[in-house]
């Protein structure tokens, strides 16, 4: 990183091998390939993926993981400097990383992070969501980054700060390590430990910054929860009024508790709140496997974004997107 010139762009992290110079007048040679150690075979494949110039930075961060994976720590870059100015390297690094304007600048950033302080979390978190999925065990990995964070905040917080979650900026890097691994529990077909993760997540934070009340609904309906759906709707009264994942929850909770009158009268409401959300609950579209990175409320990014999790929850009871997909008025 050249902390001399903040506004100059950051060239890319490079191999580590410095080549001679080719004689007066000839071609120069070609820079050395990269010493890939021996992986795993499924992990090996992963490389195929990236372009030659990406390759030594993808290996760094493979053999990261791997020892992060195996002892629960990464090594420590020797540098001359205090614990303090390491850790601000290291969340400015981080910095770097969310706003890289491709993806090699990012994994150089990710990396500068981790030589500046190893036990960063956000730089952890990022490079267990970068490459989990290609190492056995994903969820031990996300739980690993959890403790660690939750190590780093201390007891006290926990105590003192119960309900006032994410105000406080040091917190954000245990939000969101727990919401990653309560993400990775539900694509790992565990969603009551998801559920137990965010109902958590509540509990700390009542304003719910991160949006996981949308993602708990979701699993409290596919499972039929509707103690669980109640509590949410009267954790968060004025939801039903303006969001499409809670407008469209109540059409299909109330189908599911037997309420059709009620059910129709909740489908006219949603309509009105999101129209375009529908077409992916009936099955008439399929949820987009790229999505919006922001949303308005009422929106076709916002049915977008909820396209797949509901999607998923109507699915899961067929009787009911029958019910809805003979009502179905297309525009």
């Amino acid at each position: 990183m050249k902390h001399e010139d903040p506004d100059k762009p950051r060239e890319p992290r490079r191999a580590k091998i410095i080549p001679f110079p080719a004689p007066p007048g000839a071609a120069a040679a070609p820079a050395p390939a990269p010493i890939v150690p021996e992986f795993p075979q499924d992990v090996m494949e992963l490389l195929e993926d990236y372009e030659p110039e990406q390759i030594e930075l993808v290996i760094e961060m493979i053999s990261r993981l791997l020892q992060f994976s195996s002892t629960g720590a990464i090594d420590k870059v020797p540098m001359n400097l205090s614990d303090a100015e390491r850790q601000a390297r290291a969340q400015e690094a981080v910095a770097d990383a969310y706003e890289a304007p491709d993806d090699e600048f990012a994994m150089a950033a990710l990396m500068d992070a981790l030589d500046f302080d190893p036990e960063n979390v956000e730089a952890l978190l990022m490079l267990v969501e970068r490459l989990a999925g290609e190492l056995p065990d994903s969820v031990g990995l996300y739980e690993r980054v959890l403790r660690m964070a939750q190590e780093q905040l201390g007891p006290e917080v926990f105590r003192q700060q119960r309900g006032n979650f994410w105000a406080i900026h040091e917190t954000r890097p245990y939000m969101r390590a727990r919401h990653a691994l309560a993400r990775e529990l539900l694509y790992e077909s565990r969603p009551k430990e998801a559920a137990a993760h965010w109902e958590e997540m509540l509990e700390l934070n009542p304003n719910d910054n991160q949006g996981v009340r949308y993602l708990l609904l979701s699993v409290y309906l596919t499972q039929n929860d509707q103690k669980g759906i109640e509590r949410l709707y009267q954790g968060y009264p004025g939801d039903e009024s303006f969001s499409a994942p809670f407008a469209w929850g109540r059409v299909l909770q109330r189908l599911l508790a037997g309420e059709q009158r009620r059910a129709e009268m909740a489908l006219q409401k949603a309509r009105h709140v999101n129209p375009y959300l529908e077409a992916y609950l009936n099955g008439t579209k399929r949820a987009p496997k790229k999505l919006p990175l922001f949303y308005t409320p009422h929106g076709a990014d916002e049915a977008k974004i909820f396209a797949a999790d509901y999607a998923s929850a109507w699915k899961k009871h067929p009787e009911a997107r029958k019910w809805l997909k003979a009502r179905w008025i297309p525009s």
